[in-house]
């Protein structure tokens, strides 16, 4: 009963402890408006690792000034004229500073043209010479620079909470396997 009640004591233990943090997927696109016969489609596997490593926050930051800045879309454009396009992003918000970035030709080993964009309420309007990769950068956010953040209220309850099971659990593990010295 003894070693029954240790090993659930260390799993609950174990489990305690363990957190599980998922990172969050860009928003997908639509397309709004563009020339003729262009279309809209997800990136590869291969191209969003590309993307993710040239949009850290340091080459973001050469790229467009804002090192708080951040990637909400990625994209691939096709088609056989080029001109302005609108797409469609949640999150994004009239007044919002975005910039587009634009791997010319699909090559994804140089760095990208920065294209200048206006955000209206859920769209990004931009002009490109030609289509491949895009990536929607968030440079400044219009409701973050007129209103003051507020921290959401919190509780430090369910931390106190797992912090007294793990307690517990080791105190009984030492109780429960401490030899009788006779």
């Amino acid at each position: 009963m003894k070693k029954l009640a240790s090993v659930v004591a260390a799993l609950v233990l174990c489990f305690a402890m363990t957190t599980t943090a998922f990172a969050a997927s860009p928003v997908k696109a639509t397309l709004k408006s563009a020339p003729e016969g262009t279309t809209l489609s997800d990136v590869s596997g291969e191209v969003a690792a590309s993307i993710t490593t040239a949009t850290t926050a340091d080459k973001l930051e050469a790229l467009v000034g804002s090192k708080t800045a951040t990637v909400v879309s990625v994209f691939d454009l096709a088609g056989t004229t080029a001109g302005e396009v609108e797409v469609a992003v949640t999150g994004i918000k009239s007044g919002d500073t975005v910039k587009v970035l634009h791997w010319v030709g699909g090559d994804m080993t140089k760095a990208p043209e920065v294209l200048g964009a206006t955000a209206g309420d859920g769209s990004v309007k931009f002009t490109t010479s030609s289509y491949s990769p895009f990536a929607v950068v968030l440079v400044n956010s219009a409701a973050a620079a007129t209103t003051t953040a507020t921290s959401p209220k919190t509780s430090e309850a369910g931390a106190m909470t797992a912090i007294a099971v793990m307690l517990i659990s080791a105190a009984g593990i030492v109780v429960l396997n401490r030899k009788k010295i006779a």
